[in-house]
């Protein structure tokens, strides 16, 4: 089943290929994890269009093979020369109110049907796992289908953007503004437009390679010159400047076309955009779903003619060491801590993970040190802070805001610092769908 966007994808197929990759392990039955080799690409893309369908094609081999990409990042497990199941690790740069961390994003995992219910995407997270924290990577996210990777540590850490339908009727594109295909040239243009994206809340840090790969996506997806793939990339140009950009991704089962996060210059901008999209949906009959880029104009414009559609699931997000996050958050905390009514206090703070506990120690409006300790089996009777670790994203990357996330999530608790918490851990917008 898929979900909304890049980085939401699980599937079930089946096919062959071989290869053998300079790291493995042994696996029940004798089946054999390995990194993945440019010998298993053409088995890796069949298992994806086998289990989504020809328009994820381009992608899949985007990713594999494509700008940035690195075949060693991903992992197989094989049964003798046949791929029977896999998945990559993606790694992205994030930044949460301007502090960047490094993080990654687990992508297309794929299981044949016929080893199905075997441990096989347990091993591959694991793998994963272990190679992520090798690359310094403080959180890894992933979409999905409910409930299921709560099972391998990750907890729904980030809401979703929101997602809106639009009547075509309400629309005024600019009159000036028109579409085209996106090429190399317009990077330059792009990062730029891109640059006046809020610095504040929880963004994916975008480089020039973001875009290479979409129009690397958008160039597979061509036929004779025409954009008909799942992933299709235009610019929006007035008076020979890029004004905007539309990002679109096919879900065929769906029968809807995503437009991606989007800057615009205005809101003429967004609606030649969003009317250029409709166009780009109708021939198949599908619908045009567009995602909140928060803080924008052109989420601004959303919001004025969209109506949203509701999709409860939150992006999934597991934060291995929740010291080591902390500590490169410390900037932010200062800052916050800074800017309230505790920047003359002096104290600490236990947020107990219950297996463990991070303490925090602050003075003068800043956080001084953030440091290991043991856990607090029940903070709900010393009146400390309690948070599941499941939950623990979710509170630091400020998804409801401290309070409300204790009101929302029974093993959570924020006894006598519940002032402090929400100022270090307020609410914060996202607008995280994958590279996009």
């Amino acid at each position: 089943m898929r979900r909304y966007g890049p980085g939401v994808h699980e599937g079930t197929a089946g096919q062959g290929g071989r290869g053998q990759g300079d790291e493995a392990m042994e696996l029940p039955g004798g089946l054999r994890l390995r990194t993945a080799t440019a010998d298993d690409i053409e088995a890796i893309v069949a298992l994806a269009v086998a289990a989504f369908g020809a328009s994820d094609e381009p992608g899949v081999r985007t990713y594999l093979a494509g700008p940035g990409s690195d075949i060693r990042s991903w992992a197989v497990v094989a049964d003798g020369d046949r791929v029977v199941s896999t998945c990559g690790l993606l790694p992205l740069p994030f930044r949460l109110d301007g502090a960047d961390f490094a993080g990654g994003q687990i992508e297309y995992v794929i299981t044949d049907p016929a080893y199905q219910r075997r441990g096989l995407v347990r091993a591959l997270f694991e793998w994963h796992h272990a190679q992520a924290a090798a690359l310094g990577h403080l959180a890894l996210f992933i979409g999905g289908i409910p409930y299921l990777y709560r099972r391998f540590g990750y907890g729904y850490g980030v809401s979703y953007p929101d997602l809106f339908i639009f009547d075509p009727a309400t629309l005024v594109p600019a009159a000036d503004v028109a579409l085209r295909a996106a090429t190399p040239a317009d990077i330059p243009a792009l990062l730029a437009l891109d640059a006046t994206r809020p610095r504040d809340g929880l963004r994916v840090a975008r480089t020039a390679t973001h875009f290479e790969q979409w129009l690397a996506m958008a160039r597979l997806g061509s036929v004779d010159g025409e954009q008909l793939g799942s992933e299709r990339f235009f610019v929006a140009e007035r008076d020979g400047a890029v004004v905007g950009w539309s990002a679109l991704s096919e879900l065929e089962d769906e029968k809807r076309l995503l437009l991606m996060p989007v800057v615009t210059a205005d809101a003429g901008v967004t609606d030649a955009v969003l009317a250029h999209g409709i166009e780009q949906a109708r021939p198949k009959g599908y619908l045009l779903i567009g995602h909140d880029t928060p803080g924008t104009v052109h989420a601004e414009r959303l919001r004025a003619i969209g109506r949203i559609v509701p999709y409860g699931l939150g992006l999934y997000v597991r934060i291995p060491d929740a010291v080591a996050f902390l500590d490169a958050l410390r900037p932010v905390l200062s800052a916050r801590l800074a800017a309230s009514s505790f920047a003359d206090a002096r104290g600490e703070v236990n947020i107990s993970l219950y297996n463990e506990s991070v303490l925090l120690t602050y003075a003068d409006g800043s956080v001084t040190q953030v440091r290991r300790a043991p856990g607090v089996e029940d903070p709900f009777d010393d009146f400390t802070c309690g948070v599941a670790p499941d939950w623990f994203p979710a509170l630091v990357l400020g998804r409801f805001g401290a309070k409300e996330l204790e009101q929302r999530v029974d093993d959570v608790t924020l006894g006598q610092h519940a002032d402090l918490l929400e100022v270090l851990f307020p609410r914060r917008d996202a607008d995280v769908v994958g590279d996009f």
